[in-house]
C-alpha cells in the first residue's frame, strides 16, 4: 500500500497484483536497522509477466518487521546498460537492467553488496550498498560495481565466504523446473569469478536435490561448515513449495561439497 516517487503508475492504481520474490534481509550495525532487499515483480496492464523486474527496499527495527517500504527502482539506469547488452525486453532501454533474483552479502568490514541476475538473466551485477545499506553507491566498474559471469545465463544467486575465498552458488534458468547447481569462487567479491562446477554429490545430485539455491547460512565458516538452503518448486502450486537444508562442508583441499542426507544436525556436523 506504500507509494514511493519510483513506484510505476501500474501499481499506484492498486489493481495490478504485485509479487515479491526472493527477500532478504541483513542488519545494518551504522543505523541499527534492518534492511530488506526483494525483487519485485508483477504483470503489465497487457498481462505480461517478469516486464516490472525492479528492486525493492524496506527497513525495520526487527528482523520479523513491520517492515516500511522505501524505495523501488533499477540499480543500473539505462544510459549505462545500453553500452554494454543489447537486451531490450522489460523496458531495458528505457528503465535500465532487470532485477531478479537476487541476495545480499554482508562482509567482514561491515561492507553490503546486491548481486542479482541481470540483463535479462544473462548476466550477473554485484553492486556495492551505501552506508544505510538502503541504496547503492555510484557504479564505478571494477571499483563500487562489476558484470560477472556474463552471457553464462545463471539465477538464483548465494553468496558465502572462508578462508577469504567468495563463493558464490547459482542455478540455471529453468523456470521452475530444478537442474544443476554451478560454484564460482573468486578473491575479490567483484571478481572474476572461476566456475567449480557442480558441488553437489550423490543421488539427483544433477537437479541439485529438487531444489535451487536460495541461501547459503554460515555454521562454522572457519572450519568450512555451511548450510545449503534451497526452494523446492511445486510449479503448480508455488505456494505449497517446500526448502530443502543440506550441509554444506569446504574440505582442506578446498573442494566444496553439498551432501544429501535424509537426517542430519546442523549444530553436531563436521567433515
Amino acid at each position: 500500500e506504500s507509494i514511493v516517487p519510483n513506484t510505476p503508475e501500474i501499481f499506484q492504481t492498486g489493481t495490478i497484483r504485485s509479487v515479491i520474490e526472493r527477500p532478504k534481509v541483513i542488519f545494518n550495525d551504522k543505523t541499527g536497522k534492518f534492511v530488506m532487499w526483494m525483487h519485485l515483480e508483477g504483470r503489465t496492464e497487457d498481462g505480461r509477466g517478469y516486464q516490472i523486474s525492479s528492486a525493492g527496499v524496506a527497513v525495520s527495527d526487527s528482523p520479523t518487521g513491520p517492515f516500511r517500504y522505501v524505495d523501488f527502482f533499477r540499480p543500473v539506469p539505462a544510459e549505462l546498460h545500453k553500452t554494454f547488452s543489447t537486451e531490450t525486453d522489460a523496458d531495458q532501454f528505457e528503465r535500465g537492467s532487470t532485477f531478479r533474483d537476487m541476495a545480499l552479502f554482508k562482509d567482514d568490514d561491515g561492507k553490503a553488496y546486491v548481486l542479482y541476475a541481470a540483463e535479462s538473466n544473462y548476466t550477473m551485477h554485484i553492486i556495492e550498498l551505501t552506508d544505510d545499506y538502503c541504496g547503492v553507491l555510484p557504479l564505478e566498474q571494477g571499483k563500487t560495481w562489476a558484470r560477472i559471469l556474463v552471457r553464462e545465463h545463471r539465477e538464483a544467486p548465494a553468496m558465502f565466504k572462508h578462508d577469504g575465498i567468495y563463493y558464490l552458488l547459482t542455478s540455471g534458468c529453468s523456470g521452475w523446473d530444478p537442474n544443476p547447481a554451478r560454484l564460482y569462487k573468486s578473491e575479490h567479491i567483484l571478481g572474476p569469478y572461476t566456475s567449480l562446477g557442480n558441488p553437489c554429490q550423490g543421488w539427483k545430485a544433477k537437479t541439485t536435490f529438487d531444489s535451487q539455491s536460495t541461501f547459503v547460512l554460515p555454521i562454522n565458516p572457519e572450519k568450512g561448515l555451511f548450510m545449503y538452503m534451497g526452494d523446492r518448486w511445486k510449479r503448480k502450486n508455488i505456494g505449497e513449495s517446500s526448502y530443502v537444508w543440506l550441509p554444506l562442508i569446504i574440505e582442506p583441499d578446498g573442494n566444496v561439497v553439498i551432501q544429501k542426507k535424509k537426517h542430519w544436525d546442523p549444530f553436531s556436523f563436521s567433515r
